[in-house]
């Protein structure tokens, strides 16, 4: 071996150390060898995402707010459902004879007789009682006897309702009468205070008349119903005027 050829080898040898012990212990593999592994471990548990949403949804209450306004509709459709109808064929009463019990002829009303039946809301003046007179005549001949103007009925001290039967309920009676207050048994008919004028009665008066159990009219205030209504007597006071009809 030559001298050349002697250092060649020196030089190669000289390399080889330095690179060996550049290396050593310390080596660390090129990011391209570890890249896979750390990547793989930083990506999401595919398992973990695929549970994930489920509890996501009930940790953010997403379930119970979509659900809320369905359930709060039906609870009103199946309200409005359960409330009544009013129904339009729904007949109301008779407010003539349901409005007080004076309307209620099965109450004050006596078989075969005329019932006439005074009410008033005033407070009646202590030395004078309600009473009411009146007179009938009949338009069948032979039905019955006529008579003139007279008292019906006294009440009592501090009564507000009365209650007269002139005479028998018959086909084709005609009846007038006047309600007024006035002293106990007094059969001076121009000195009763009368309770009706030329402009009508009092509003909160009701007189009522019946043909045995049957309604046959009313008045209250300025206003008349069925077979009775107001006519002026001779001394331009409003009396009550009833028919009694088949």
């Amino acid at each position: 071996m030559n001298k050349f050829t002697w250092a060649v080898l020196s030089v190669v040898a000289l390399l080889a150390s330095f690179i060996l012990g550049c290396g050593g212990k310390d080596f660390t593999a090129a990011p391209s060898e570890v890249g896979d592994s750390s990547v793989e471990d930083a990506k999401p548990d595919k398992q973990h995402d695929a549970n994930k949403p489920d509890a996501d949804a009930k940790d953010t209450g997403m379930d119970q707010e979509t659900s809320l306004p369905e359930a709060s509709t039906e609870a009103g459709v199946e309200a409005e459902a359960s409330l009544p109808e009013a129904s339009p064929d729904v007949e109301l009463p008779d407010a003539v004879e349901e409005i007080s019990p004076l309307g209620d002829c099965q109450q004050w009303g006596n078989i075969g007789f005329v019932t006439v039946v005074i009410r008033v809301n005033d407070e009646v003046p202590l030395s004078q009682v309600l009473a009411v007179y009146g007179k009938y005549s009949f338009a069948i001949l032979d039905s019955g006897i006529p008579q003139d103007y007279a008292p019906w009925k006294f009440g009592n001290q501090g009564e507000k309702l009365i209650v007269a039967m002139p005479t028998a309920a018959v086909i084709g009676l005609d009846i007038v009468f006047e309600p007024g207050f006035t002293t106990p048994g007094n059969n001076d008919l121009s000195t009763w205070d009368i309770r009706c004028d030329q402009t009508g009665c009092p509003a909160t008066d009701e007189y009522l008349v019946c043909a045995g159990k049957n309604f046959v009219g009313k008045c209250s205030g300025d206003n008349c119903v069925k077979d009775c209504d107001y006519q002026m007597d001779v001394h331009y006071k409003q009396q009550v005027h009833c028919t009694l009809k088949q």
